[in-house]
Order: structure tokens, then sequence, then C-alpha cells
């Protein structure tokens, strides 16, 4: 089994929008020359009633980054024309120049899996004929063409260091054979060809954006961004008037999520919450053990999610049953996956803009935070968000649309300071 994939360049443009794909395969008997006489004896004593059939398929390996899990599979909503121009059976196990006969019955179908390059001939006479040495070879060339610009980005991911090859989309086929057409695709006998290196990529694409901010206050004198500075020495009073050290702040927060620009967007918006410190930026802390009362609200100031309430695998349904929201619940992420016609809109709701209030205390005070008893730090803390969308709700984490994906952060700063010894 052998795969080759080539067009004009690595990088895909609305010039260069093809991949030429040639696929082939022998398939033969094994074992001595008298053990392969007897099985095309028998093979051909009983070819009215068995059959074999060759099925090349091919997917995907889209990797967005160096460091980032592949991606396998067929993105439907940016898919391309599929176009044969020669699919052919050689006998013997090497393709022979102006050689080989035609296929019967050619075509192609496209699953979110797999491309699949159908052909409906029964190759049990070819197997079994000594002179073919008992093997076939099988050959398909075909171009795979993304006429529409807007398509290349949905399947080949920018790459904005050119220079390196683990950045793009490659191809990787299949040859199966089954004793039925229609089974082909699920066949067990199957060869991998995993060795195509080219990763093909965009270098500018139009997607997503998200903006996430702090949502200004009105009339505090610490100014209108007054929820990003915590001060654990500032007093509180309880019930019976009694002053007492602050144990936890309110901090108001808004999302704008812009689609707008897309060709095509899913019908579920996924937002991710994690949190980190100044620490480490990059590694992500046990959100309860900081945050509570996480609030997300939608469209008719509907509650999305109450971190309170809704635990891991919470479930919301419409009035018809259909699942609405789902939520998935991890030590140092929270995802919310909500239908998009349940949030908030900018402008008309056609134009993709969505407006996503969120708030959230943060947990301050010695009783938390004091590193002389092995406490939490105080510190900056960075809330992440993260969105994108999905066809279905139930579609799995690494099925988003990747144009659609944006994350930004808000900065909160928790702190004890004591204006006296300033």
């Amino acid at each position: 089994m052998k795969v080759d994939s080539k067009t004009g360049n690595l990088e895909m443009t609305s010039n260069n929008n093809y991949l030429d794909i040639v696929m082939t395969s022998t398939i033969k008997l094994n074992g001595s020359d008298a053990v392969k006489q007897g099985v095309a004896s028998n093979m051909l004593n009983n070819k009215d009633t068995s059959s074999i059939y060759q099925m090349f398929l091919a997917t995907y390996d889209m990797k967005t980054a160096e460091d980032a899990a592949s991606l396998i599979g067929i993105q439907l909503k940016g898919k391309p024309q599929v176009t044969i121009s020669e699919y052919k059976l050689y006998g013997g196990t090497s393709v022979v120049s102006e050689g080989g006969k035609d296929v019967s019955g050619r075509s192609w179908n496209i699953t979110e899996n797999y491309i699949e390059l159908i052909n409906t001939n029964n190759l049990i006479e070819d197997i079994s004929d000594p002179d073919n040495s008992y093997a076939v070879t099988m050959q398909v060339k075909y171009r795979l063409t993304y006429s529409d610009p807007l398509d290349l980005p949905i399947q080949f991911p920018v790459n904005e260091n050119i220079s390196s090859t683990k950045i793009g989309t490659r191809v990787i086929g299949y040859s199966n054979i089954s004793s039925s057409v229609e089974s082909a695709p699920y066949s067990a006998t199957s060869k991998k060809y995993d060795k195509e290196t080219n990763r093909y990529y965009v270098t500018a694409q139009k997607k997503a954006t998200l903006e996430y901010n702090v949502r200004k206050t009105s009339g505090d004198i610490a100014g209108p961004y007054s929820d990003l500075g915590i001060n654990a020495a500032e007093m509180d009073v309880d019930d019976q008037g009694v002053e007492k050290v602050k144990t936890k702040s309110k901090i108001r927060t808004q999302a704008r999520y812009d689609t707008s620009m897309l060709k095509e967007s899913g019908e579920y918006i996924e937002m991710t919450l994690r949190l980190s410190n100044k620490a480490d930026y990059n590694s992500y802390l046990k959100i309860s053990d900081y945050i509570e009362n996480i609030k997300i609200t939608g469209d008719l100031d509907s509650t999305l999610f109450d971190q309170s309430n809704d635990a891991d695998g919470a479930e919301k349904t419409d009035s018809q049953g259909n699942v609405i929201i789902k939520v998935t619940r991890e030590d140092n992420a929270y995802r919310i996956r909500v239908r998009k016609d349940k949030l908030q809109t900018i402008g008309n709701a056609s134009d993709g803009v969505y407006y996503v209030p969120i708030e959230f205390e943060a947990y301050t005070g010695d009783s938390k935070f004091n590193s002389n008893s092995d406490g939490l730090m105080y510190s900056n803390y960075r809330m992440t968000l993260e969105m994108k969308m999905y066809d279905t709700i139930d579609a799995d984490e690494n099925k988003y649309l990747i144009p659609t994906k944006a994350d930004d952060f808000v900065v909160y700063t928790n702190a004890k300071i004591i204006p006296d010894v300033i």
C-alpha cells in the first residue's frame, strides 16, 4: 500500500486549491506455489457465489500546532469535490505503464471519517490467474478540489512558521478488501499507509474573535474597574454590625464572541473556564479552591450555568426534550456547551455576534490565603475563557470547527494591603 499526494505548493491558496493523490495497493495469495494453486482453484470453483472487492479510503491527519494532538477525519463543513481521473487494475504485483484495465463502477463518497474510492470489480478471477502470479495491483488517481477559498482553513490549519513541517494536514490511506462493496469501508482486512509526510496549510484565515473583559462599575470611588482589585484587609460588617475581614469578592465579566466572518458555524457554542496565577499562567488550578458562585447568563436573563447547582454531567432541555445545555466539570476546567440561540446576541441573531455575562466570587482573606500556614497564595489570578463551536451537543471534544476557536482572559489581583503602613 502506498499513498502520494502533491499540489503546486504546501501552502493552500485560492489558486493552489487542490490535492492530486495517487493510491496503490497489491492484493495477492501467499504461500508456496502448491498452496496458491490450491486456493486459486477453490476460489474459481466458487466464483459464482463468492466475491472479493477492494476499496481505497483516505482521511486527514490535521495538526494545528507542533505539540497539538492530531485531529483525524474529514471536516464536512469544508469538504472537497472529488474527481477520479483513473482507477485501474493491473495483473501482477506492479503498475505497468500503458497497461492495466479500468475498473467497473468507480465512484466516491465522503463521510466524516473517510473519502471512499469505490469500485465494483470482483477480483476472484484476476487473483486466481497464474499469469498474474496470483496477484493484482489496484491504483487510483484522483483530485480533491476546494473551490471556495473559505473552505480551505476549515481543513487546513494556519501555519505561521512555514519552516515547520509538523503543522498542517497530511493524507493517510487505507486499502480494504471485503466480500461486498457495501461492507468494504468497515472491513477489518485493511492495510494502512501512514508514511505520507507532506503537510498542507494556509497562512491566513478568517476566524472567530473573542473579547473577554471586566464589566465597568459605576459610582465606585475606586474606579470603573474596581472588581479587578481585591484587598483582603478591607473590612466587611457581619449581621451584628461587627467588622470582619473580607472572605470573598464579586467579579463581573463579559465576553463578546464574534463569528460573523466565518462562512460556516456550528449550532452549539462551548465555553471553557480555567484559572491560573502568576506563578505559572500555563498551569491550571482547581477552580473550586479559589472561586465560587460562577454564573453564566443567557438570553432573557436565563441562567446557563450555576456553579452551586450544576454538577458534572448536568443537562438542560427545551420544551421538546432536546438537550440545549451540557455541563462538563473537571477540577481545573468547567465546560458549558449550549445551543447558540440561548445566548444573548449583539445586533441580529444571524450576524453571529454573541454577548455572554459571567460573574463569580473570588475567595480572599487569611483563612485561605496565608503562605505562613501553607495556605493559598496572594497573587495575580488569570481567568481564561475559551469559546468554540460544534455541530452537535454530543460531538467529541476535538471535533470543534477549527476557525471558531478563540480565547481571552481577565486578570484580577488578590492581595492584602494595609494602607496605614504604606
